[in-house]
């Protein structure tokens, strides 16, 4: 706070004030050091409840493993740049698409159907309900996939080793039922039957048929909740459960995570999931093989049986015509007519394969793999590999699972199988052209080589036209034979492109609730909501607390604190002089030196005001008369509050004739000053209340009036209304050599202080002095209260004392107290703390 106190001349000065709206730290630490008994309890009940948390909470584990995913099977050179230039073919999906199939329902439907996840058993635990899965379950339940189960859970009560007892948790009658062989659920009119049962025993009805086998001899007393599981609704949960993420940057390596409450049911999951995962992409890998067998056994199955019909009539010819060996002539031309069959043969099983392939490409949604080109002999490469990667992206389709059209990684992937499916019936247009011309040369040559058969002998030519039928047949079958072998190795050697890298493992520590954490996070909690209320109360709070609040606000400087008055009547001053309080106006007595115009002129009228009403200005005016008069000066009071007269009461005399009869002119100076039982101390009260009271204020007889009493009293303290209800404060002022503005502990709002502050640099209001009225340590804001002190700091009261010695000031310092010997209050000498400005 930068001011002086005085100038050179004797001067009051006080320079620009400067806002301070910063939150006072240090007052805080005090608040929260006076309370910390109700942080402690806070700090307490947080750790209490946290503790009550980690007890209560269903502890979550969290399992995982480690896949690899391989390179899968190459096409040809620089074909996946081609088809990626082609713009049928995106790698980047591969990952994204594993993703998807791992978190599909199909997948966890397989997963779950493999294990004995049909059902759920819980116990009733003495802090919270558990699930028993596993080895922790006493018993097991058999059920008839064929017949209905009851959805509804149900209470198996255990009576003794051989009974139990079934309760309903449900009153409904009317349940839902599923029936797992087909996964239909419907509803069922009957819920289950209340009645006891042995163990072993088959319990049935339209709407239920199990039985209950145990595995521990004896769980006698025991309360089980039964709950059988919609397999399709349970995957639906574990495939949103289920985290699939990649396991290093730019790595294949996908990290499978599952949370959940039973350590050893995570671990079988993950496991029976990994399985599943793999088995179904061999499946589907499978799949292309299957569609080539299939092609090739419809193809098989015709040859066959023209086959055997032509080696019946080639022997049944032979036998019947005694023709054993052909002539050398008949022989050429049976090789060369053979050779030709062959070729034709092949071409037509290639134009056969792309009228199958044709066919299937007009499915624009393919549910099912093509067969391989290389079944009919192709080998054109772009076939070869627009075909595998046809079939890859089938594969790929088939493995996401029941996805909706407008997924965006379906959509992507029935994009590029219709671009596939376009090249390939582009290539395939070009490559039958060719063969079609190939196959039209090789007719004619083919009808050339028959006339010239016509040469030869009848008998010769039919046993000829028999023999180049059968082994056409012969040599397609025996073509396709050998290509249905190597189908069925490249099948029964298909390997999985995924890796296990690692088994499925679960955590011994729970994921949640973290018992350290949540303690840790309940005290801090429990001792940050305390301490968030006091800065929440402290942060809004209005009202002025302590000199430092008072100081930033006003700039304008302090004559005095007064503390807390626990005397009865106003009088304290007179009736109290051995009380602190007392000792708080001896305080500013000494200090109205300071506030001396000039260093000449003597400092007689001293006007006390204040904000608003209830912040003791009147007693401020007494008893500041009071100790003037008490140290032997000749004082007066006046009261000046016009429209409020009552200080008249506390002395014990009457209101009339006051003031207001004087400024009326009613009534002459000596009539309305009334001697009070108290020596150096007289009053004028307000007298009757006028209809006019600040008319009368600013008349020259108010100036008269202090002009005489200035010649019969050193001291004039004048009474005046609060400055924010009228303007008489303001007025007064002008006659007044020191003007007192009272301020009240803990009562006086903040906003109201900005007027004093403006006035004050201004100079509106010149040469003003602060009184922080009703001090208590517990409402300052710090661990310490306020107090006065004189010369180096030797003093009375709380402490935070002001003093003069080189200048008006406030610094460290000591003060001591004493016994109060009249009331009795501790006034113990203690040391104190106190800041000096020099």
């Amino acid at each position: 706070m930068n001011y002086n106190f005085q100038n050179n001349n004797g001067n009051f000065n006080q320079v620009p004030f400067q806002d301070s709206d910063s939150f006072d730290f240090r007052a805080f630490l005090y608040k929260i050091l006076s309370y910390w008994h109700i942080v402690l309890i806070g700090i307490a009940v947080g750790f209490l409840s946290a503790f009550i948390i980690n007890k209560f909470k269903t502890p979550i584990y969290q399992g995982k493993s480690l896949i690899l995913l391989q390179e899968g099977e190459k096409t040809g050179p620089n074909m996946d740049m081609l088809l990626m230039s082609m713009g049928y073919y995106n790698p980047r999906l591969k990952f994204e698409n594993e993703v998807l199939i791992l978190q599909s329902s199909k997948l966890a439907e397989k997963t779950l159907k493999s294990l004995n996840f049909y059902y759920t058993v819980f116990e009733e635990g003495r802090i919270r309900k558990a699930e028993l899965y596993g080895s922790k379950l006493p018993f097991y339940i058999e059920f008839d996939k064929h017949h209905t189960q009851q959805l509804t859970p149900f209470i198996l009560k255990v009576i003794d080793k051989n009974s139990f007892k079934i309760l309903r948790a449900d009153s409904d009658e009317k349940v839902k039922v599923i029936q797992y062989d087909n996964d239909s659920v419907f509803s069922c009119s009957r819920n289950i039957e209340e009645e006891t049962y042995n163990f072993e025993e088959w319990i049935v009805s339209d709407c239920y048929k199990f039985r209950i086998i145990k595995k521990i001899t004896d769980i006698s007393g025991r309360e089980f909740l039964i709950q059988f599981n919609n397999i399709k609704s349970l995957a639906n949960y574990y495939s949103k459960q289920i985290k699939v993420e990649p396991a290093a940057k730019s790595s294949s390596g996908i990290s499978i995570s599952l949370q959940g409450t039973v350590k050893e049911k995570i671990r079988d999951y993950i496991n029976a999931y990994m399985k599943a995962y793999i088995d179904y992409g061999l499946e589907l890998k499978r799949a292309a093989s299957l569609s080539t067998l299939n092609f090739i056994n419809d193809q098989l199955a015709g040859i066959e049986d023209s086959l055997v019909f032509t080696e019946n009539i080639l022997q049944n010819f032979r036998s019947s015509n005694l023709v054993i060996d052909l002539s050398s002539e008949a022989t050429e031309l049976f090789q060369r007519l053979s050779d030709l069959d062959k070729e034709i043969v092949q071409i037509k099983l290639k134009l056969d394969y792309f009228t199958y392939l044709e066919k299937q490409l007009q499915n624009k949604d393919p549910e099912n793999e093509i067969a391989r080109p290389a079944v009919s002999g192709i080998n054109d490469p772009v076939i070869l590999n627009l075909v595998q990667k046809l079939n890859d992206l089938i594969n790929q389709k088939a493995r996401l699972g029941n996805l909706k059209i407008d997924n965006p990684y379906l959509k992507e992937i029935l994009q590029q199988i219709h671009s596939t499916q376009e090249a390939i019936k582009e290539n395939v247009v070009n490559i039958k052209n060719l063969l079609n011309m190939d196959l039209a040369s090789l007719q004619r040559r083919q009808k050339l080589l028959e006339t010239q058969l016509s040469r030869v002998p009848k008998t010769e030519q039919d046993l000829l036209r028999i023999k180049r039928k059968f082994e056409i047949n012969q040599t397609l079958f025996t073509f396709l034979l050998q290509k249905k072998a190597e189908i069925g190795i490249t099948a029964a050697s298909t390997q999985t492109d995924v890796q296990i890298v690692e088994d499925a493992s679960v955590d011994n520590t729970p994921l949640s609730p973290k018992y350290a954490q949540n303690l840790l996070i309940g005290a801090l909690l429990g001792g940050i909501i305390p301490i968030g209320y006091l800065f929440l109360i402290t942060y809004f709070d209005s009202k002025i607390r302590n000199p430092q609040e008072l100081e930033k606000i006003t700039q304008v400087p302090l004559i005095g604190l007064i503390g807390h008055n626990k005397k009865e009547g106003n009088l304290t001053v007179l009736n109290y002089p051995k009380s602190v309080v007392s000792e708080n106006f001896r305080g500013i007595r000494a200090n109205l030196e300071f506030f001396k115009p000039t260093k000449e002129a003597p400092l007689q009228v001293i006007l006390v005001t204040s904000s608003i009403p209830g912040e003791g200005k009147t007693y401020v005016s007494i008893n500041l008369a009071s100790v003037l008069a008490v140290g032997g000066k000749k004082t007066i009071v006046i009261g000046a509050d016009l429209r409020k007269p009552k200080i008249f009461m506390d002395f014990g005399l009457t209101n009339e004739p006051g003031l207001s009869n004087f400024l009326t002119g009613s009534s002459e100076i000596n009539e309305i000053i009334q001697s009070t039982f108290y020596d150096n101390l007289d009053i004028i009260s307000a007298g009757p209340i006028p209809p006019n009271p600040s008319e009368l204020i600013i008349r020259e007889e108010f100036k008269k009036l202090l002009d005489e009493l200035r010649k019969r009293y050193e001291f004039i303290v004048i009474d005046t209304p609060p400055i924010l209800l009228v303007s008489d404060a303001f007025e007064i002022a002008k006659y007044s050599d020191l003007n007192i503005y009272v301020t009240r502990q803990g009562y006086t709002p903040k906003e109201v202080l900005f007027l004093i502050r403006e006035r004050a640099s201004t100079g509106s209001l010149s040469n003003v002095a602060l009184v922080l009225n009703d001090i208590s340590p517990e409402n300052s804001g710090y661990g310490y209260g306020y107090g006065y002190g004189y010369g180096y700091g030797y003093g009375y009261g709380y402490g935070y004392g002001y003093g003069y010695g080189y200048g008006y000031g406030y610094g460290y310092g000591y003060g001591y107290g004493y016994i109060d010997e009249e009331d009795g209050e501790d006034l113990t000498p203690k040391k104190t703390k106190s800041r000096r400005r020099k």
